[in-house]
């Protein structure tokens, strides 16, 4: 053992061994691999945020269909409504007439 400038005492270098060469290449191969996940997450993260994108305008785009059709289905029915009211009116004038004949 050594001596330090602070007077403690302190360990020798390690020699490198075989065990501390496999545990680098193990490490280097962990990170080279966490890297080629990280890219594959990406990638797959921006397609996805695609989709989304073109889900949402399809999404949006249904929704104006939905409430068109909702609006015209509402001013027929309305329109019906008012034939009814004014064939009702029509058919009444007809029977006043009738019977005041």
């Amino acid at each position: 053992m050594e001596m330090s400038i602070d007077g403690l005492l302190t360990e020798p270098p390690t020699p490198p061994t075989k065990t501390s060469e496999a545990l680098r290449a193990n490490l280097k191969s962990v990170n080279s691999h966490l890297e080629a996940m990280k890219t594959e997450w990406e990638e797959e993260r921006r397609k996805l945020v695609g989709e989304k994108a073109t889900l949402q305008d399809a999404t949006n785009r249904l929704n104006v269909q939905v409430r068109t059709a909702r609006e015209e289905a509402r001013k027929v029915a309305d329109s019906g409504h008012a034939k009814e009211k004014v064939w009702t009116g029509v058919q009444e004038v007809r029977i006043e007439r009738n019977s005041s004949w």
